[in-house]
């Protein structure tokens, strides 16, 4: 539009079109603020996504943290029940050699009480034969007369 106006000889003026000027003025006061909307509607855009942008990592590390409290919980509980395991086992190892010692005590005492009943009947048996040879070794006794 200016470069079509006609320029006023020795000076930076032109002459304009006054309706021409004017429709433009009209049209740039119409855009304007639909073009001022849209840039503060990127710039919203642009908050929401930075906003975004920096809650994901956040976001990303607490979750990152909770895991590993998680795993370390998880690794107590497992460092506890494997400890308590031993203990267990070490008990349980302790008892079986308390009860095979109870065992074979008593095993022992058993044997003991049976080997004293067999000397019992072996003296039985001894002074059984011993009865006997002596009876076959006497005279027989001569019937009574009468």
């Amino acid at each position: 539009m200016l470069a079509a106006s006609l320029h006023i000889p020795g000076t930076d003026r032109v002459l304009v079109n006054a309706p021409e000027c004017q429709r433009l003025i009209e049209q740039m006061r119409a855009t304007v603020p639909d073009v001022i909307r849209q840039a503060q509607r990127t710039l919203q855009e642009r908050d929401r996504i930075l906003a975004q942008a920096k809650e994901e990592p956040e976001r990303i590390v607490a979750r990152a943290r909770e895991r590993a409290a998680e795993l370390l919980e998880e690794h107590d509980i497992v460092h506890q029940a494997q400890t308590r395991a031993t203990q267990v086992l070490t008990e349980a190892e302790q008892t079986a050699q308390q009860m095979r010692g109870e065992a074979d005590a008593y095993a022992v005492s058993v044997l003991q009480d049976l080997g004293s009943q067999l000397e019992q009947s072996m003296a039985q048996v001894r002074n059984g034969i011993t009865a006997l040879r002596a009876a076959h070794s006497e005279p027989p006794h001569a019937p009574p007369r009468s």
